[in-house]
């Protein structure tokens, strides 16, 4: 049996805020792109914290309870940051489970291993 295929896009406060964090207009019209095909949207609520990156902490953890599979866009030579896309790589890795990372900046597919070695790939099947 051929399991369905599905965009799930998780945020980590409403849409219009979170734009506002994103300062790279590529990044803003990527997010818009992605968001529209998304088959199902999830608008996380943030709760009151200290810490600024709490918000992405929870959608970090939501996205790994919820997925079997990541599929992550990421500057691959970017800093590691609590709840951002290269820790939520780590931590999958460290579930078990595979991790496609398409790098915006190299123009290039990876296949992440759990020695979180990036492969270069041509082609992602699913």
């Amino acid at each position: 049996m051929i399991a369905e295929k599905r965009l799930i896009a998780v945020i980590p406060m409403p849409p219009e805020e979170y734009l506002l964090t994103i300062e790279n207009i590529e990044e803003k019209a990527r997010f818009n792109l992605y968001w529209q095909k998304s088959n199902e949207k999830t608008v996380l609520t943030p709760t009151a914290s200290t810490n600024s990156n709490q918000p992405y902490i929870v959608q970090s953890d939501y996205m790994l309870e919820k997925g079997d599979i990541l599929l992550a866009v990421a500057d691959t030579s970017g800093e590691v940051k609590a709840g951002g896309t290269l820790d939520t790589i780590e931590k999958c890795l460290r579930m078990g489970r595979q991790v496609y990372c398409f790098d915006y900046l190299k123009k290039v597919w990876f296949i992440v291993d759990e020695t979180n070695k990036f492969s270069q790939v041509e082609e992602i099947k699913i």
